[in-house]
């Protein structure tokens, strides 16, 4: 039975290879029946929503810079799929008819006897590759099979482009980077496009690298909006904010860049953190570590901010108030309560009328279960402010202090980290030589 397989198997290969022999013209090449246009959008929003997933994993970026990220990509989402709800349905041109011979006997009765091999062939092909939640990739297995078999047959830019985008949509980033490399060295000249795409996969492991490769993207199309927003990216994250001003202002200057809002509200803090970075770095004393702390700080870069703070308490005031609470804040922020007390209470030692340090150690003591210490530290904060009523949420925050600890139940599982100061007073402490 075997054997039989086999030769009907190479008796259909045999007769797909004579009939364009013994019947000249009849083997016309397919038409691409697809509409160009929509491949390029359905190939844009498999992009998009490949880099809203990604945002996920990323753990070097801020959670309220990765929704930034993730609103950009969603609204960009949303205008392709519009354009792909409103894409006239494709009719392809028409094609020309011819009329042609009869195919011969002998090749007829080879096909024929060839089409149950074909059959057995395609009900065990392999499958689709699944992921864990049940759907299909961006990409089948079948589809990247034969993308590998065209690039190995004709190492071409266009196919090793197409394979390399086929392990990019299958979210193989190693196999993409490799092939992607292999068009740098095999391709001349370069493809723009392979230089974006390292540019892509190196972002998440070796930044350097993606650096270099949208640099080298930029000089080659110094008008892609991607490259420059991702460009501006890491100059900021490296503080180079003068590159970051540029690479976002040629952003702005392209076509289709002007009136992004979100790349007009980086460039203005890229413009605000600018002076104050070269002044701290210049001269690095303590008004000029703490203007630029508190400018990282009331613009939501908090991280940086911390860093800042610290460096002006172990370099030049290990007393100064503001950092010491903002720090406590920080610390309070990532969960660490324990050591957000010892920093908070220090700073409350030293400016015992800060409003955010009063808040922020009942707070901690909150969420630890000390009530009677949350309790005294929010009494305080109603005291300093002048009354219940212009206290803010906090009168809420004692009631529910003092109810827990009468009954005592334990502190919510979530705790009372909310970031917003709006009530909390307009007195800044004071920084003690």
């Amino acid at each position: 039975m075997t054997l039989i397989f086999v030769i009907l198997l190479a008796s259909l290969l045999f007769a797909y290879l004579a009939i364009p022999l013994l019947v000249p013209g009849q083997s016309d090449p397919l038409p691409d029946l697809r509409d160009p246009v929509t491949q390029d959008l359905e190939e844009e929003r498999d992009a998009l929503l490949r880099a809203i997933r990604e945002l996920d994993a990323r753990t070097d970026l801020e959670e309220a810079r990765r929704d930034a990220l993730r609103g950009r990509y969603e609204a960009k989402a949303a205008q392709v799929l519009r354009a792909l709800d409103e894409r006239p349905e494709w009719v392809p041109p028409p094609r020309k008819h011819q009329k042609r011979p009869l195919l011969p006997l002998a090749a007829l009765t080879l096909l024929l006897g060839g089409l149950g091999s074909a059959a057995f062939v395609a009900n065990n092909a392999a499958p689709e590759i699944v992921v864990a939640d049940g759907t299909t990739p961006l990409i089948s297995g079948r589809a990247l099979s034969r993308l590998e078999r065209s690039a190995e047959r004709n190492p071409s830019q266009e196919t090793l482009l197409a394979l390399a985008d086929g392990y990019w949509q299958a979210q193989n980033a190693d196999k993409a980077k490799g092939v992607y490399e292999r068009v740098l060295n095999e391709v001349k000249p370069v493809p723009v496009v392979a230089y974006e795409r390292l540019g892509m996969v190196n972002l998440q492991t070796n930044v350097a690298e993606a650096l270099r490769y949208l640099e080298l993207a930029r000089n080659a199309n110094p008008e892609n909006l991607e490259t420059l927003y991702f460009l501006g990216e890491i100059y900021y994250a490296n503080q180079d904010m003068a590159a970051a001003a540029e690479a976002w202002e040629s952003y702005l200057a392209a076509p289709g860049g002007a009136g992004d809002a979100e790349v007009q509200g980086r460039l203005k803090l890229a413009q605000t953190f600018r002076p104050l970075l070269a002044a701290a770095e210049k001269n690095p004393t303590e008004a000029n570590l703490l203007a630029l702390a508190d400018s990282y700080w009331t613009n939501q870069e908090r991280g940086r901010a911390v860093d800042y703070y610290f460096r002006l308490l172990t370099e030049k005031n290990p007393r100064n108030a503001t950092a010491l609470s903002r720090v406590g804040q920080q610390l309070f922020f990532g969960g660490r309560n324990e050591d957000a007390i010892a920093v908070l209470g220090r700073a409350r030692e030293i400016a015992p009328g800060d409003l955010p340090t009063l808040l922020f150690l009942g707070n901690a003591h909150f969420t630890l279960g000390q009530y009677r210490k949350a309790i005294g530290v929010w009494q305080d904060y109603v005291n300093v402010a002048g009354g219940p009523e212009r206290a803010g949420r906090v009168p809420g925050l004692l009631a529910d202090a003092r109810e827990r600890l009468r009954t005592g139940a334990p502190p919510p599982s979530t705790p009372n980290t909310t970031e917003d100061l709006s009530t909390v007073g307009t007195q800044a402490p004071a920084s003690t030589p």
